[in-house]
Order: structure tokens, then C-alpha cells, then sequence
């Protein structure tokens, strides 16, 4: 009988292949907080806007606000789910107004179109991204997981993505939309049309120091 070693193996010679190590974001599922802040860091960076973001403090942000609902645990192994997501958005949104005088919109422009096609949403996606101040983001089904993700540019027929994974392109063929009675099995990636979201941000107008709503919050980002 061979001797095994700690891993249990009988020799060396039966385990050649080097083991593949995990990377950060294959074991938690944070993809929605690092899409979030990615859509507004794009936005934000727009020639139009020109703000940097501080996105680490706006990360421990949205962290913080989760672990006060006592949503991190599940937020971290599961992924954000409508709750939380609105949340986070809602974390961003006061950030962006209080720390850079910034309104961020967020819509939703599929939720009431009955059955869109995947041509007329990326044109929807392509004509909001020549908006200044503007970002997409999108909830990904891939084969049987959901990803957020960020939508950069759509060009001649394909979607290029800023990923937190570095996603590659991929071709409108790919994609289809869920429908509440079926899903599209047959694409390789599919999304509801309630997981389409546009975002723009815009300067907010007036003096932001004596704005009720920001006046205790903008000491902590000053």
C-alpha cells in the first residue's frame, strides 16, 4: 500500500497539475456593490461631470448600511437582491449629492414595454450612453447565476462591458429577455427587463451646505 500525504494523495506523480487558485470575487458574490460603484465612477467621469469618486469610502459605505439592516452575511455569500440593491443605490445617491453636489436618476426604461426586443434595448442602452453623465447598469442571468454588471458601449452589433470579473464583448446574439412565463434557455446570457437600469448624473442646484437634507451627512465627506 502506497503512503499518502496530507492531501491524500498516494505520490506526488498522481497530482502534476498545479492547483488553480481562487481570485477575489469567485468565492462572494459583492458583483452588485463593485457594479454600482462602477456605474457611478463612470458616470462621474464623464468630461461633463469630471468627478473623481472616493470609491473606497463609498464602498464602506454601502458595507456599513447593509450590516445595520444585518444584510452583509447574505449579501456577501448570495449576492444583492431588490432590497438591498435600492439601498446601495440610495447610499450612492446621497454620497454623489452630498460629497460632489451631484443628482443621481436612476430608471427602470423596459419595466413598462410589453414584450422588447433585445435590438430596440441596446438602442435604448446605446442612445443613454451618448448622454453626458450617464452609466447602465445590468443584472445578468448566465446559465444558472445572476450577475451585475456595467455596460460601457454598444458598436456594431456587439456589448462591451466594465466588469468586475473582465467580462469580454459579446455579440447581440448572445443576449435574450426573461419573460415571466419562460426563460431564454436557448441564449447563452439573459436578463428581466425590470434588471436594465439607467443611470445619469447631473449638478444639483443651490448651495449644497445649507441643504436640510445633506446639512449632518456632508461633515463625514468633508
Amino acid at each position: 500500500m502506497n503512503a499518502v500525504n496530507a492531501h491524500g494523495y498516494s505520490s506526488a506523480n498522481e497530482n502534476d497539475e498545479e492547483l488553480s487558485h481562487y481570485h477575489q470575487g469567485q468565492l462572494d458574490s459583492l458583483c452588485g456593490i463593485y457594479a454600482m460603484i462602477n456605474a457611478c465612477r463612470m458616470a462621474c467621469r464623464s468630461p461633463a461631470i469630471n468627478k473623481q469618486l472616493g470609491s473606497r469610502f463609498l464602498f464602506q459605505l454601502m458595507i456599513q448600511d447593509l450590516e445595520a439592516h444585518k444584510e452583509l452575511g447574505a449579501v456577501l455569500c448570495f449576492g444583492t437582491r431588490d432590497e438591498s440593491h435600492s439601498r446601495c443605490l440610495a447610499v450612492a445617491e446621497k454620497y454623489l449629492l452630498c460629497r460632489h453636489g451631484l443628482i443621481l436618476t436612476v430608471t427602470r426604461p423596459l419595466a413598462k414595454i410589453t414584450k422588447p426586443s433585445i435590438a430596440h434595448a441596446f438602442k435604448i442602452i446605446h442612445q443613454h450612453l451618448q448622454k453626458p453623465g450617464s452609466s447602465v447598469l445590468l443584472d445578468l442571468q448566465v446559465i444558472i447565476s445572476g450577475h451585475w454588471t456595467v455596460i460601457s458601449k454598444i458598436e456594431n452589433g456587439w456589448v462591451y462591458f466594465a466588469d468586475s470579473t473582465g467580462m469580454k464583448p459579446k455579440p447581440f446574439g448572445d443576449f435574450g429577455i426573461n419573460s415571466a412565463a419562460r426563460l431564454r434557455r436557448d441564449k447563452k446570457v439573459s436578463f428581466s427587463k425590470s434588471d436594465l437600469l439607467l443611470l445619469q448624473v447631473t449638478f444639483a442646484e443651490g448651495t449644497l451646505k445649507q441643504d436640510i437634507s445633506c446639512k449632518a451627512l456632508y461633515k463625514a465627506y468633508t
